[in-house]
């Protein structure tokens, strides 16, 4: 149920990072990525990149993580030392945030001796991104998000969508995108019941995805 339950808040998310160092459930409003003048190019460049991301799908969706390329001027900025201490911590933040699982690029600053990329891998190592959470509570409130009939992964993830998979919150866009008793796409065979989802997020709760038969046959139970 928790499962499927983070992948229904997946599909509504406004900022939510995915494949990332942080749990996905780290969502941050998008004024968390961006500010209004930012005096690095890279800054600029990477909030024009949030902008389009906010304004160009059916709701705003999280910026991608950064690229290799991207990755790379990120470092340059960082050992440069230049910009405002708002400009140092964004990047630094970036660095944390937006840097795709593999090879730690703030291991070879580390290793250069740049304090920030040592206080970056510290964190990790002391696994503060999940000891900083709140602890489970011991009783939610939910508000439950009904799905009718059986749920496979081409109900969760389809096949025409394929493509962008490894966009993940483009991707969630495509969930339930087909009606059915008691789901409203947002457009039918397009894009899913994000408005749905929404009205129900209004009474103040978490959203628990519930169906009839959820994950029968599926290799992504």
């Amino acid at each position: 149920m928790h499962r499927f339950a983070s992948i229904a808040a997946r599909a509504t998310l406004r900022t939510q990072p995915f494949a990332l160092s942080a749990p996905l459930a780290r969502a941050r409003p998008f004024s968390a990525f961006t500010r209004s003048q930012p005096a690095l190019g890279f800054l600029s460049d990477y909030d024009e990149h949030v902008n389009e991301r906010a304004t160009s799908y059916a709701v705003p969706i999280a910026p991608k993580p950064l690229d290799a390329g991207q990755v790379s001027e990120l470092i340059e900025e960082v050992k440069s030392g230049v910009g405002s201490a708002e400009d140092r911590a964004r990047l630094l933040d970036l660095l944390t945030e937006r840097v795709p699982p593999g090879v730690d690029e703030a291991a070879y600053l580390h290793k250069a001796g740049n304090k920030h990329a040592t206080s970056v891998m510290e964190s990790w190592a002391e696994a503060e991104w999940f000891t900083s959470k709140p602890e489970v509570p011991e009783k939610m409130t939910v508000t439950v998000f009904k799905v009718t009939g059986e749920t496979n992964t081409d109900d969760l993830s389809p096949a025409p969508d394929a493509w962008s998979r490894p966009d993940i919150p483009l991707h969630g866009l495509a969930m339930l995108k087909n009606a059915r008793d008691g789901i409203e796409p947002d457009v039918d065979g397009e894009c899913g019941p994000i408005k749905q989802m929404d009205a129900l997020k209004e009474k103040g709760f978490p959203l628990a995805y519930v169906g009839d038969v959820v994950g029968t046959g599926s290799s992504r139970k």
